[in-house]
C-alpha cells in the first residue's frame, strides 16, 4: 500500500484530500499519514493508536508472520474488495490510478536489504554490489554437465547517490530464449516485461542496469560476440554505466565498458551489513 491524494469529486491525483474508496465500520483500513505510508483501521485516530498498530505490523514483517499486504484497502482492486465482501464509495469507479496491492518489500528500506554482498570495483572506481543471494542464485545456472546450455537475463537493480549500483534481482532464463552450449538469444520482449514491473513495482527505483550469461569455462572470458553485444548495450544506454556477469564454472568474473573498452572488476571484499 502506498500513498496517494486526489482530487475530492474528481479522483485525479493531486493533494487535496485523502483517498477513501471504502465504506467505513468495514474491517479495512484507511490511510491517516499522508505520504507516511502509514495505514489504520478506522477508529483508531490518536497517536499512541497508530504507534501500536504500526509496531505490531512492523514486529510481524521481521519476524517472518507477515510476507505480503493481507489487508484490503483502497488499493486493492475491485475484485479482492467483493471477494471480501466490502462496500465501495462511488469515487472507486472515478479514480483511474492503479488500484493494485503493493509489495512490503522496497529496495531502499534497510531492514529489506540484504544483509551480505559481495562488492566489485572496477580501477576507475565503479563498483557492483552483488548479493550473495543472488550470486548462490546465478550459481545454480552453471555449465557443469557436457549438455549443459548457456543461460541469461538481465540484472534488475538501482544507482545510489554516488553512482554505485546494487543488484536487487534479475531475469531468468525464458522457454522462449534461443540456447546452446555456447550461444543464447534471449526473448528481449518477455525480459523487458519484467524490468518494467520492477520500474513500476519501485515507484521507477529499479531498472536495467546490465546482463549475465553463463559460460563452460571455469574461468569464464568475454568473447568477441559477448564484447559486441556489451557494446551495443551502452550505446542504447549511454546515460548510465552498465555491468555485466559472466557465470563461469568455478569461477564468476564481472565486467563493465569505459570508453567502449572492456573493463573487468575485481573483488574487493564481501561485506557483512
Amino acid at each position: 500500500m502506498r500513498c496517494a491524494y486526489v482530487e475530492p469529486n474528481t479522483g485525479v491525483r493531486g493533494l487535496a484530500s485523502n483517498l477513501n474508496f471504502i465504506e467505513p465500520d468495514q474491517n479495512v483500513v484507511k490511510n491517516y499519514a499522508g505520504c507516511g505510508e502509514m495505514f489504520i483501521p478506522y477508529g483508531a485516530i490518536s497517536s499512541t493508536q497508530t504507534a501500536l498498530i504500526a509496531a505490531d505490523l512492523a514486529v510481524g514483517y521481521l519476524e517472518g508472520k507477515l510476507t505480503e499486504s493481507k489487508k484490503v484497502s483502497w488499493k486493492g482492486d475491485s475484485a479482492d474488495a467483493e471477494r471480501e465482501g466490502l462496500n465501495l464509495t462511488p469515487r472507486y469507479q472515478t479514480f483511474t490510478s492503479s488500484l493494485k496491492k503493493q509489495p512490503l518489500r522496497h529496495p531502499l528500506c534497510d531492514i529489506c536489504q540484504p544483509k551480505e554482498f559481495i562488492t566489485y570495483q572496477s580501477k576507475c572506481g565503479k563498483r557492483l554490489y552483488l548479493p550473495q543471494t543472488l550470486h548462490q542464485k546465478l550459481c545454480t545456472y552453471r555449465q557443469e554437465e557436457p549438455a549443459s546450455v548457456e543461460s541469461a537475463g538481465l540484472l534488475i537493480g538501482y544507482y545510489n547517490r554516488n553512482g554505485e549500483v546494487l543488484i536487487d534481482t534479475f531475469t531468468t532464463p525464458k522457454a522462449s530464449d534461443q540456447r546452446t552450449r555456447t550461444t543464447f538469444k534471449l526473448d528481449s520482449q518477455a525480459h523487458q516485461a519484467e524490468i518494467e514491473k520492477a520500474y513500476t513495482a519501485s515507484e521507477q527505483l529499479l531498472g536495467y542496469v546490465g546482463t549475465w550469461h553463463t559460460h563452460p569455462q571455469d574461468v569464464p572470458r568475454p568473447s568477441s560476440p559477448d564484447k559486441t553485444d556489451w557494446r551495443t548495450h551502452e550505446q542504447d544506454n549511454s546515460d548510465r554505466p552498465l555491468f555485466f556477469i559472466v557465470v563461469g564454472i568455478k569461477t564468476t568474473s564481472v565486467y563493465t565498458l569505459e570508453k567502449g573498452k572492456v573493463i573487468e572488476l575485481s573483488i574487493v571484499q564481501e561485506e557483512h551489513c
